[in-house]
Parts: structure tokens; C-alpha cells; sequence
């Protein structure tokens, strides 16, 4: 999607009055990729290891907070 989409994507999936929210990042490929050669740059792999690293600091802190309020991965709560 192109970046003036995307508050219109993160409003259309995230519901927070119901707990469920969005995160939309953007990553500029100059960090990654020699953009004229389409070719990984040296930043390719450490990149890669921060977001992954991201990842699951985002999944680990989503599951807690799912834990927390008794929902479970379908978004349904226990009451």
C-alpha cells in the first residue's frame, strides 16, 4: 500500500474499544537495498535481526496482554 493509505488500513483493522489494535511500520529501503542494483546492502541482515527481534518483543507483549484480560487468539474473552 502507498503511504497515504496506510492510516486508512491501520483504522479499518485495529478496533481498540475492543481490544484489538493495528500497527502499520514503514521501513525505508535505503536501510536494506542498493535501490538502483535491486541487490541487499550490508544492512540487510542486521535489519533483519532488529525487526525479528521486534517481532517478538510484539507478539510476546500482545500474548501477555491477551493473558491478562482472558482472550484468547480468536479475540474471543472467556465471559
Amino acid at each position: 500500500p502507498r503511504s497515504r493509505e496506510a492510516p486508512e488500513l491501520v483504522i479499518r483493522h485495529g478496533r481498540p474499544r475492543e481490544g484489538r489494535h493495528s500497527l502499520q511500520i514503514e521501513i525505508n529501503r535505503g536501510l536494506y537495498m542498493d535501490e538502483e542494483r535491486i541487490e541487499k546492502t550490508a544492512g540487510f541482515g542486521p535489519l533483519k535481526a532488529d525487526i525479528d527481534r521486534l517481532i517478538q518483543a510484539i507478539a510476546g507483549f500482545a500474548r501477555r496482554q491477551s493473558e491478562n484480560y482472558g482472550i484468547d487468539q480468536y479475540g474471543e474473552t472467556d465471559a
